[in-house]
């Protein structure tokens, strides 16, 4: 399940659990294309709880929204407590766009302090 927990017009906070499937998806990118079409450029915080997988559906259409909107993404904080979270964040900022840093849970404060910050200062991909 993949939910928005939170927007304002240069944030949006999802909350993530389970297994995300493409039927997920599917109600949230609705919501997201309307954000996007009204803010030119967009921080996210993504809240990982007890994810246990993305079917391959889900990943593609999650994929092809990132490509379509790469120009408006400024920060994104990933938030969970799994190591292989860490690492496929670490491994996907190759080709995700903006700022891409991740955080332990307990540090939860700081990710959303960091995605409110404002615009990013550049194409920094720190940790």
């Amino acid at each position: 399940m993949i939910e928005i927990t939170a927007s304002s017009p240069s944030r949006i906070e999802l909350r993530a659990s389970g297994k995300l499937s493409e039927e997920d998806l599917g109600r949230v990118i609705p919501a997201l294309e309307r954000h996007h079409a009204e803010t030119p450029e967009t921080n996210y915080l993504l809240l990982l709880e007890n994810v246990q997988g993305v079917e391959r559906a889900a990943f593609w259409d999650d994929l092809k929204f990132v490509w379509k909107h790469h120009d408006t993404f400024a920060r994104s904080a990933v938030v969970g407590d799994e190591a292989w979270q860490e690492k496929a964040v670490r491994w996907a900022r190759g080709f995700l766009p903006g700022e891409v840093r991740f955080y332990p849970a307990h540090q939860l404060i700081s990710a959303r302090n960091w995605i409110s910050q404002g615009r990013h200062s550049g194409a920094s991909k720190e940790s």
